[in-house]
C-alpha cells in the first residue's frame, strides 16, 4: 500500500529529523566538574561494617580458685590494728579510684593487691605514723558484687551470657559497664581487645569476654535506567559496576552502554562520580573506572542510548502531531561523529 504525504507534511518530517539527529550528533558535553574515584575500599572479613550484628559473650573463670584474689572497685574490708582499737576501721570500702581511707593514714591504694601485700603496705604506713611493730591484719568481708549483678542481668547459658548488638557507622557500640566503644570499620580483633581490656579493669580475670560477627546486613547497591532488573542488588565483596550491571539483568538493547555512570555520595552532602563504558571494558579490562570496588549504597545509573531519545521524540512529538499512518515506519539511524 502507497502512502502519500502532502509536501508541506513531508518537508516538515524531514526537517523534525534532520534538526534531532544533528542535535544529537553535535551536541556538545556538558562541562562538570567531575571528581576522581576515590581509593579502593575492599574491606577483609574480619572488619566490623555499618549495619552488622555483634554477638558479645561472658564467661565466668576460674581466676578465683586458680590464682590470689585481687582487690577491686566496691570490695569492703575490714582493717584491724592490734592493741590499737581505735584505729581498727570496719566496712573499709575500694572508691572507684582504687584507693581506700583508714584512720591516721589516710588515703591510700588498694586495688588490684591481694590481702597479703596490702597488709604489707600498711604495716610500712603505720610504722612511718610511729607505731612500733604494728600488727595489721586485712579481713576481706564482700567481694564486689557487680561482676555478680551483671551476669544476673543477662540472660545466662551455661556458665555465660550473650548481648547482640547491631552496630552503626554514625554510633559507638555500648555495653554495660564500660565506655563505649568505636567498632564500624574496625577490626574484630582491635574491637575484641578493646572490650576484653575495658573489663579487665573492673573484674580482673574473672571475666572472659569473646566477640564474633552474628550477622553480616544486606549492602546493597542501586543499579538503575536502562538494565533489564533495576533496583537494589546485593553488594558483594569487591564487586565493581560490569558485576552490578549484570546482576541486574545486563543491558536493556536501549542501553547506552559507553556513558554509564556512578554516584557516591559522601557524608557532607556532595557526591563522587565517574563515568563507566561497558563495551570497552571488555577490551581494556584493566581501566580504572571498571576495576574500581563499589561500596555501599552506591548508585549506577545507565542512560538510554540516542537512538531509542531519537525514537521516543518521534513517537512523543512527530505521531502525535502529525497525521501519520499507524502502519508508517521511519528508520532509526545513529548518527556518529
Amino acid at each position: 500500500m502507497n502512502i502519500r504525504l502532502l509536501p508541506s507534511v513531508r518537508l516538515l518530517l524531514v526537517l523534525i529529523l534532520m534538526m534531532s539527529l544533528t542535535a544529537c550528533a553535535n551536541k556538545p558535553v556538558s562541562e562538570t566538574h567531575q571528581f576522581p574515584p576515590p581509593a579502593t575500599s575492599d574491606h577483609p572479613k574480619s572488619v566490623i561494617l555499618d549495619n552488622d550484628i555483634l554477638e558479645i559473650s561472658y564467661y565466668l573463670t576460674n581466676a578465683l580458685q586458680d590464682s590470689p584474689y585481687l582487690l577491686k572497685v566496691g570490695d569492703e574490708l575490714r582493717v584491724e590494728l592490734s592493741g590499737r582499737p581505735e584505729l581498727t576501721t570496719d566496712n573499709v570500702t575500694v572508691l572507684p579510684d582504687g584507693a581506700i581511707t583508714l584512720n591516721l593514714i589516710g588515703s591510700l591504694y588498694a586495688a588490684s593487691m591481694t590481702t597479703e601485700t596490702l597488709t604489707q603496705n600498711l604495716y610500712k604506713q603505720y610504722r612511718n605514723k610511729g607505731i612500733v611493730k604494728p600488727e595489721v591484719a586485712v579481713i576481706l568481708l564482700k567481694t564486689d558484687q557487680r561482676l555478680n549483678k551483671f551476669m544476673e542481668s543477662l540472660i545466662n547459658r551455661d556458665r555465660g551470657a550473650t548481648l547482640a548488638r547491631r552496630v552503626y557507622d554514625s554510633q559507638l557500640l555500648e555495653l554495660p559497664f564500660i565506655e563505649p566503644i568505636i567498632a564500624v570499620n574496625k577490626d574484630i580483633s582491635f574491637v575484641r581487645k578493646a572490650i576484653r581490656d575495658s573489663y579487665a579493669k573492673l573484674f580482673g580475670k574473672q571475666l572472659n569476654v569473646t566477640l564474633n560477627i552474628l550477622d553480616r546486613s544486606r549492602q546493597e547497591i542501586y543499579v538503575m535506567g536502562e538494565v533489564r532488573n533495576p533496583g537494589s542488588v546485593a553488594l558483594r565483596r569487591g564487586s565493581n559496576a560490569l558485576m552490578a550491571i549484570a546482576a541486574a539483568g545486563g543491558l536493556r538493547t536501549t542501553a547506552d552502554s559507553e556513558q554509564a555512570f556512578v554516584v557516591r555520595f559522601k557524608d557532607d552532602g556532595s557526591y563522587y562520580y565517574w563515568l563507566v563504558n561497558h563495551d570497552a571494558a571488555f577490551d581494556e579490562p584493566d581501566q580504572t573506572t571498571v576495576q574500581h570496588a563499589l561500596l555501599t549504597s552506591d548508585i549506577i545509573y545507565v542512560p538510554k542510548s540516542s537512538i531509542t531519545n531519537i525514537g521516543n521524540f518521534v513517537d512523543q512529538y512527530i505521531r502525535k502531531v502529525l497525521p501519520l499512518p499507524a502502519s508508517m515506519s521511519i528508520n532509526r539511524t545513529r548518527v556518529y561523529d
